[in-house]
């Protein structure tokens, strides 16, 4: 065969292959009101080894009307999740994934802590439309019952301790919430007891005592709340 003929069938076949990944990458996909690149979303159900599953979340609220409670609900439908991926692996996606969504207006998440036969810990993988990382506690209804602490209660005081540490909120579920500080505050005592104060668990629960919930914050930057 004519030698530039095999460097012409070559040329094409390469020119052939860019045009579909730049088509890849200029391909948007909606998943229940959640428009995502094609190409994020192929890496995500590649490195993930599933397909998503639309999002689904039905909150509970109660009205006292004419001295009777009513049971009212908001059912929520927002973006997908992918179902039981390993910590460290759900962990890694959103380190990778986090930034370039945001931009686009969305987030990612994990939710639904579960364990699997060797308790190891597993997540939903999940990403959701919102303006700001406070909604996704609103998506979840994120609150303390046992406690008496209402959604709108735990926002008010992420929002009041991101400005004071900047946190990155990684895990919301109904009771839990976990994110990563990216810097201690300058009293780092009274940060801790304002925790404790909102959510006695970290230590009935979590911590043996103050102390060591300050040196987890000093070595980890991490940050939970679990209202058991």
């Amino acid at each position: 065969m004519n030698k530039n003929l095999i460097f012409l069938i070559i040329l094409l076949l390469t020119l052939q292959g860019c045009k579909g990944q730049t088509q890849e990458q200029n391909d948007i996909v909606t998943i229940n009101g959640v428009t995502i690149n094609q190409k994020i979303l192929n890496e995500l159900k590649k490195k993930l080894k599933q397909e998503p599953k639309e999002f689904e979340k039905v909150n509970y609220y109660y009205e006292n009307v004419d001295s009777t409670w009513n049971e009212e609900t908001d059912t929520i439908r927002n973006g997908f999740y992918f179902k039981q991926i390993s910590e460290s692996n759900a962990k890694r996606i959103i380190q990778d994934y986090s930034e370039q969504l945001t931009e686009s207006g969305h987030y990612i998440f994990l939710k639904n802590l579960d364990f699997d036969d060797s308790w190891n810990s597993l997540y939903d993988v999940t990403i959701v439309k919102a303006e700001n990382q406070y909604d996704i506690l609103k998506i979840m209804n994120t609150q303390g019952p046992n406690y008496d602490v209402t959604n709108e209660q735990v926002i008010k005081k992420i929002k009041k301790w991101d400005e004071k540490v900047g946190l990155k909120i990684i895990v919301a579920d109904e009771a839990r919430v976990e994110a990563l500080i990216s810097k201690l505050p300058d009293d780092l005592l009274n940060f801790t007891q304002e925790i404790y104060e909102l959510c006695p668990d970290v230590i009935e629960q979590g911590y043996s005592d103050m102390d060591e919930m300050i040196n987890d914050y000093k070595t980890n930057k991490y940050f939970w709340m679990w209202w058991d």
